[in-house]
């Protein structure tokens, strides 16, 4: 089988040998392609044309390597970028024409099921998701899924319209800057979350791997950062450029 997740930035896709009856399966292949969709929609709310003809030569790469391992089952879905823009539908009809692979978007609630599922399968018990209040963050390049969960319980889910590059095309400039566009946009949960007292965050996406390289963990499927090492990480980081924290960390 393979995935395919058509994000803001990049798509990616897995390729995976899957064991049915077991529930279980290994992991063939994984690739990931730049692709600029969510600075053409958060500039102008549509896909420009040369966007979709980057995407249509990556995608035609992916079909060509899906038919050399043999897949059989296809899944191909777009996010916050796809989802906000204007000519979301003649784009995806444009990708279907020219390589035959049909896109689904996603909404806030559908990428909320996938982090439960996600939380549940990879997350080691020691965190104890089911046993306190925990929040899921899955942090992405143009949109956060932010959901709180008490004793494993949904409690709510909210989707953010801020990520990464957003904030980097909205307010370009140092990162001090990007983070005061960060921690107004999360103020907007504090009428919701009042009662919920999380004790533990869970963080995935994009933005998530990237913060991994930057604290040195590498090959992981799960880890954690205590509370302390993220503000000195973030500390750090406020007083550089982009262009340092991509020279420094090589991002």
């Amino acid at each position: 089988m393979a995935t395919i997740d058509i994000g803001a930035h990049s798509a990616r896709m897995l390729i995976a040998e899957v064991n049915v009856s077991a529930r279980s399966f290994v992991e063939l292949e994984e690739l990931e392609m730049p692709v600029p969709l969510g600075s053409n929609v958060f500039r102008t709310a549509m896909i420009s044309d040369e966007s979709i003809q980057i995407l249509c030569g990556i995608l035609r790469n992916f079909k060509q390597k899906m038919e050399e391992y043999g897949v059989t089952h296809c899944r191909a879905i777009a996010t916050s970028a796809v989802r906000e823009a204007g000519n979301a539908e003649i784009f995806i009809e444009r990708i279907r024409h020219a390589t035959g692979i049909v896109i689904q978007i996603f909404d806030g609630t559908d990428e909320a099921r996938l982090d439960y599922i996600a939380t549940i399968s990879a997350v080691p018990a020691k965190y104890g998701f089911t046993k306190k209040a925990t929040l899921i963050a899955d942090i992405g390049t143009g949109a956060c899924q932010v959901s709180a969960y008490d004793y494993g319980q949904l409690c709510f889910t909210e989707t953010l319209k801020v990520g990464t590059l957003r904030a980097i095309e909205l307010m370009p400039g140092t990162f001090s800057s990007t983070a005061m566009v960060l921690d107004k946009s999360f103020s907007e949960l504090e009428h919701i979350s009042g009662r919920i007292k999380a004790q533990t965050i869970i963080a995935m996406g994009s933005s998530v791997r990237t913060l991994f390289k930057l604290t040195g963990r590498r090959g992981m499927v799960a880890a954690s950062i205590s509370r302390e090492e993220f503000f000195n990480l973030r500390s750090t980081i406020l007083n550089m450029s982009l262009e340092e924290v991509s020279e420094k960390y090589r991002i």
